[in-house]
């Protein structure tokens, strides 16, 4: 069991009135600084699309708008009263966005590629709507209900998903710009399985056509580690610039009939989900580069130079498993330093390079070659599980 540590607080006698009025009165001119009234957190990926949204609608009302003295703020407290001309500078906006969405999409006609929408379908003009009653709840109607507190649900715009199953667009801004476009109520993607072999095909491509998948050096070798760690199944949320600590190496006695003295090098990479409780997971597909990649940042405490000095040095005598520490130094430092967009950026890169039209997205390893590990003998559990936290501890079956 894990060991809470419970911060202890200042006792006082439950029969001095006095220091308790005393302390009540200090709460109230505490907690009265703070406002209580907080957005509740969002994703970091969640935040840029609602700043993109916004910065778009500034762009509007600045550049197109037709009441010049008409701005943001009085928009949508307008709004908020329920007066016409923010409703229809905000239809007006929504209409010129999707109409001026556009993009370059692989083109098998006269030209490389075709002009095509982005915004096609009305859960996509109905994310950007979302986006943007968001924003403007934190950056005006927040203050408004401070302000004015015994009218505080005036100043609340309430966000009502209008994207029903029944194939209609429903009602409100955007069903109406939704029927006017002609915007889709079913997704336009088809969902794929990605198997084993599109893994190595991508991996292929990545090294084989590198002129044409520009990146860093060490972006390509973190691409090429977090997309096979996308094979087993995780989001490459949770898999993207782990540092170190996140990882365990261990060298494992391993004889057999023909080497009684073979040794092998065992990874376990502590994955940190960010939807579900964090996991550990026993790989050796990925020893290679992730020891490839410690050695060249020195980041072995034992000062390891070559793979050679990892499989003779360590001398693990009486014991059966011996871990190799990290420098205290490199445990927060990452080891395949690539944030997402980079990853979705070569991602998409490499599908055309390799020739596919179709947009395939991550998700798919998801349900595709990472379903297909379920039957295979991998171990993954809990951090507090003895398999992470005692070296000693470790079943040897087979390597996946």
């Amino acid at each position: 069991m894990p060991r809470v540590i419970i911060k202890q607080h200042q006792r006082v006698d439950p029969s001095d009135t006095e220091e308790r009025r005393r302390r009540v009165a200090e709460n109230i001119q505490r907690l009265s600084q703070n406002i209580f009234d907080h957005c509740l957190p969002v994703s970091k990926k969640t935040e840029e699309a609602e700043i993109r949204a916004w910065q778009d609608l500034e762009s509007f009302f600045r550049e197109l708008n037709p009441f010049p003295d008409y701005d943001i703020k009085n928009a949508w407290i307008d709004l908020c009263l329920d007066k016409p001309r923010p409703k229809l500078l905000f239809q007006a906006f929504l209409d010129e966005k999707i109409r001026s969405s556009q993009g370059e999409r692989p083109s098998i006609g006269d030209y490389e590629t075709e002009t095509v929408q982005t915004i096609s379908v009305v859960n996509s003009a109905a994310m950007l709507w979302r986006n943007l009653v968001a924003k403007a709840d934190k950056r005006i109607l927040r203050d408004q209900r401070h302000q004015d507190p015994s009218n505080s649900e005036k100043w609340r715009l309430r966000w009502v998903d209008i994207t029903v199953s029944k194939g209609a667009p429903g009602f409100g801004p955007v069903a109406d710009i939704s029927r006017d476009l002609d915007l889709s109520c079913r997704q336009t993607f088809e969902k794929r399985d990605l198997t084993a072999n599109d893994i190595m095909r991508l991996l292929n491509t990545l090294w084989t056509h590198a002129r044409d998948v520009e990146c860093r050096p060490r972006q390509r070798v973190a691409f090429h580690s977090t997309l096979l760690l996308a094979g087993f199944g995780f989001r490459p949320g949770c898999i993207v610039s782990f540092p170190y600590k996140q990882v365990r190496i261990r060298c494992l006695r391993a004889p057999t009939a023909e080497y009684p003295e073979r040794i092998v090098i065992w990874a376990t990479i502590l994955i940190v989900h960010n939807k579900r409780r964090q996991k550990a997971i026993n790989m050796s597909q990925n020893e290679t580069l992730i020891i490839s990649q410690a050695i060249f940042d020195k980041a072995f405490k034992a000062g390891y130079q070559s793979f050679e000095d990892l499989l003779k040095t360590p001398r693990l005598e009486n014991t059966e498993c011996l871990e190799l520490e990290w420098k205290e130094e490199m445990l927060e430092k990452e080891i395949f330093p690539i944030d997402y967009d980079v990853y979705l950026k070569l991602w998409n890169r490499l599908w055309l390079v390799a020739g596919n039209r179709d947009k395939i997205r991550p998700y798919s390893l998801r349900v595709g070659a990472g379903a297909a590990l379920d039957d295979l003998p991998l171990t993954i559990s809990r951090p507090s599980d003895p398999s992470f936290t005692q070296p000693s501890n470790v079943q040897l079956d087979r390597d996946v």
